[in-house]
This record gives C-alpha cells, sequence and structure tokens, in this order.
C-alpha cells in the first residue's frame, strides 16, 4: 500500500509539473508567435530590392536615372564617371562627404548608372536650410518643380523612380501630371500585408522610347 501511495504522489507531482510547463507555455506562446512574426516580416521581400533588381535587368549601365527620395527609393549603384564627377566636385569645395566618394571609387565594380535627386525645399527635406543646400553641393540633382518634365528629358533622364509619399506630396504638381498623362508606366510596385514591406515605388520612362 505504501509503494502504491509514492507512485500515485509520484504521479500526481508528475502531473502537476505538466500542468505547469503546459501553462507557461499558453502563457509564452503568444509573445514566441509575434517575435517569430516580426522575424519573418524582417527577411519577406521589400518594395525597394525588388525595384532595385528590376531595374538592373532593364536599364542599361549608365543610364540616367532621377529618383524622388534617397531613402524611400532602391539603393542603386551609380556608376564609376559619376562618382569621379563627385569626387573631384567634392574635393574642390573641401566637402566632407569626398571621402565617402573616394572609397566608392576605391571599391567600384564596374557597371552602375547615373543617379539625379529630386530637389527638394529644406522645408520639405525637414532640415536646416544651410544642411539642405550643403547635401546639395554633394549630389547630382534635378529642379523638376520648378523647370517642369521637359528638364528631365533635356538631362538625358531614361526612367524616373517615385517612391513613398512623394506621389501624394507631388501629385496635384504640374511636372507630375504631364508625366503620368504622357510617360508609360514601366514598373510598380506596393506593400501587401506580411509579405512585402517597404514604401510604394513607380517606375516611369521618361526617354529613350
Amino acid at each position: 500500500m505504501a509503494a502504491g501511495g509514492f507512485v500515485n504522489l509520484a504521479r500526481l507531482m508528475g502531473a502537476g509539473r505538466r500542468l505547469k510547463i503546459g501553462l507557461g507555455l499558453l502563457v509564452f506562446l503568444p509573445s514566441v508567435m509575434s517575435i517569430a512574426s516580426e522575424a519573418y516580416f524582417s527577411f519577406s521581400a521589400d518594395t525597394r530590392d525588388m525595384a532595385r533588381r528590376w531595374m538592373e535587368k532593364t536599364a542599361l549601365p549608365g543610364e540616367k536615372i532621377f529618383v524622388t527620395d534617397p531613402y524611400d527609393c532602391p539603393q542603386l549603384k551609380m556608376s564609376r564617371g559619376q562618382i569621379e564627377r563627385l569626387l573631384k566636385r567634392t574635393e574642390a569645395l573641401g566637402h566632407p562627404r569626398k571621402e565617402y566618394y573616394r572609397i566608392l571609387l576605391e571599391g567600384h565594380p564596374g557597371g552602375g548608372y547615373e543617379i539625379f535627386y529630386l530637389r527638394r525645399s529644406f522645408t520639405e527635406a525637414g532640415d536646416l536650410k544651410e544642411r539642405v543646400e550643403k547635401s546639395y553641393q554633394a549630389q547630382d540633382w534635378i529642379d523638376v518643380k520648378g523647370e517642369g518634365l521637359d528638364v528631365l528629358r533635356n538631362q538625358g533622364i531614361k526612367y524616373a523612380v517615385v517612391c513613398g509619399a512623394a506621389a501624394q506630396r507631388y501629385g496635384q504638381d504640374k511636372w507630375f501630371e504631364e508625366m503620368k498623362r504622357s510617360c508609360p508606366l514601366s514598373a510598380g510596385f506596393s506593400p501587401l500585408d506580411k509579405k512585402i514591406k517597404g514604401p510604394s515605388i513607380e517606375i516611369y520612362q521618361v526617354g529613350g522610347r
């Protein structure tokens, strides 16, 4: 009888331990699932990577690309010729970005594009006027808002990449309305629930049809 009592007690203790483990799993499972979901989302497709791969397959090396935002748009590789030009400019100005271009030039693998950025006002950039102006000294930019869509064609731009909130911010601007009306939409990439992250991106073919 005593032996049987010890067996029953052991069974009860084992059942209690299993119950505690089960309750623990129920408590922590939502957190674990949330972390796993976030980890999965961090490795999911990104519209910027999708747009970059499309451009690398479609645009020829050395072609001129206009982008509306340096952060929301795909990170495209600059051509060696453009880097050399910007390095020479920043060295002449004593601009701190010269070191960045020197590093890019030393490790340049070939290929790439000439990247031109949309010139924004300091209020649009959300920064001090002096800092914005200094930043533009070290970039190739186009004032399409002030000069109109023809300036892109005159500069030999092949593709215009509109990213993130730019479509809403400049949607009523004459240059943007004209571009949507007269330039074919070559590609578009949009976020999708937790499968595709990143900003909405539209790529218009401006020249070289």
